[in-house]
């Protein structure tokens, strides 16, 4: 019986770069001839049809920029549903089999036991270190899961597994920028940003506004939220943007600074553990992670160089290329067969 591998992905529906990069590894499996289901459970909605049934909504990554034909989606469940779109749909359960791989995002392990998938080999894969113990009971790791393996995709989380759970194997995998939407374009007077939470937003607007406080003649420069956008929108609206700030303190892995850098978008932000590993003096404007006030005036010393054309942007941009040189599409393909292939030989 040929091996089969199945992603397991929560019902999220809005643009969200975990599920992204879930759905792109499970699209380069396919398209080099595995069989790849991806399981989601429907999620309930507030909502009620006139024969009193709750209608659920089911997973549509509609703003994926990637073509998503070659897999195959299974609801998950034992009914007939209705969907939010008044449709019926019936919901399916998965006997898995030892030669099987389940891909699991690291926060949705106890999943496994939902699934009734202790017969399979289980595999996680890790983008954000922030929601490894948050998904575990007291006292517990992977381990206690039967899990040996995962794949990071960053060297924080990597560092992050091994020395909390020693006994885990990795595999690292690159995530890619696509060039194709990601690009530079005419710039105009706009800093743009992401706020995770509400007390980002708070940092955020303080900075925001000592910039303004020190340099009132830059008041032309409007900032922009990136937040909740399709990506082909996000990175159009990034590519004309002068700046992008990057103000995210627990985050063990992002692609915003990677993503500006290829849209010859100036990064000024906090130098935090989630992007050490490819940012450097020569590829942003960075100050202390968590510190307001170097934010706010970091922005206005980078914007007043700018407006004097003070800023060396050629070499700038050569930078960018370099520090982009591992995130391309090909080697992403390279590591994510070499990795899945690793672990399926070790479980066959």
């Amino acid at each position: 019986m040929k091996q089969k591998i199945y992603f397991y992905t929560p019902c999220i529906n809005e643009p969200s770069a975990g599920i992204g990069v879930l759905l792109k590894h499970a699209t380069i499996l396919a398209e080099n001839g595995y069989q790849v289901t991806v399981l989601y459970t429907p999620a309930p909605t507030s909502q009620i049809n006139e024969t009193g049934e709750t209608l659920f909504e089911i997973f549509q990554p509609v703003w994926v920029e990637f073509n998503l034909d070659t897999l195959k989606f299974i609801a998950l469940g034992k009914h007939i549903i209705t969907t939010n779109q008044g449709k019926k749909l019936q919901c399916r359960t998965v006997r898995f089999w030892p030669e099987d791989l389940l891909v699991l995002p690291e926060g949705t392990i106890e999943i496994i036991h939902t699934l009734a998938a202790t017969e399979c080999h289980t595999v996680v894969l890790a983008q954000s270190y922030s929601y490894i113990f948050p998904a575990l009971p007291p006292k517990k790791t992977w381990v206690d899961y039967g899990l040996t393996h995962c794949i990071s995709l960053s060297e924080g989380i990597s560092h992050f597994i091994q020395r909390y759970m020693p006994m885990i194997q990795i595999q690292r995998v690159h995530f890619s920028i696509d060039r194709h939407i990601f690009k530079p374009a005419i710039k105009q007077p706009i800093i743009s940003y992401i706020c995770r939470n509400y007390m980002t937003r708070l940092r955020l607007e303080t900075a925001i506004k000592i910039f303004y406080n020190l340099y009132p003649q830059y008041d032309y420069f409007t900032f922009q939220e990136l937040n909740g956008l399709p990506r082909t929108q996000f990175s159009q609206k990034l590519a004309i943007s002068t700046f992008v700030l990057f103000n995210d303190e627990i985050a063990a892995l992002s692609m915003l600074p990677l993503e500006a850098m290829a849209c010859h978008t100036h990064v000024i932000g906090w130098k935090t553990y989630g992007i050490e590993e490819y940012i450097t003096p020569d590829n942003g404007f960075w100050v202390k992670g968590g510190d307001v006030m170097a934010l706010g005036e970091k922005i206005g010393e980078i914007v007043d160089l700018y407006v004097k054309k003070q800023l060396d942007e050629s070499k700038l941009f050569e930078n960018y290329e370099k520090t982009l040189l591992p995130f391309t599409t090909q080697q992403e393909e390279l590591e994510v067969i070499a990795a899945y292939q690793t672990v399926m030989q070790v479980i066959s």
